[in-house]
């Protein structure tokens, strides 16, 4: 991978962070994550809600109950 999450997880741990919970109104997605030191947490959590929502919606148009961002540590550049 190119992005910045490679380079915090190993590729056995990529997957980890993310629980879905199936609800009578749909599913509810749980995000757990780590950011960078000096982005903006509001926009970057923002992000993540547009980005699965949009590909939950269109491509697997599946019914959505809610999803959280929850911030588990700030990584800090060396």
């Amino acid at each position: 991978m190119q992005d910045g999450i490679a380079k915090i997880l190993p590729a056995n741990r990529l997957r980890r962070g993310v629980i879905v919970t199936p609800r009578e109104a749909g599913i509810h997605v749980d995000l757990y994550v780590v950011i960078e030191y000096g982005t903006n947490i509001t926009v970057v959590s923002q992000n993540l809600i547009d980005n699965v929502t949009y590909v939950l919606n269109e491509f697997a148009q599946v019914p959505l109950d809610g999803i959280e961002v929850h911030v588990q540590g700030i990584k800090v550049r060396k």
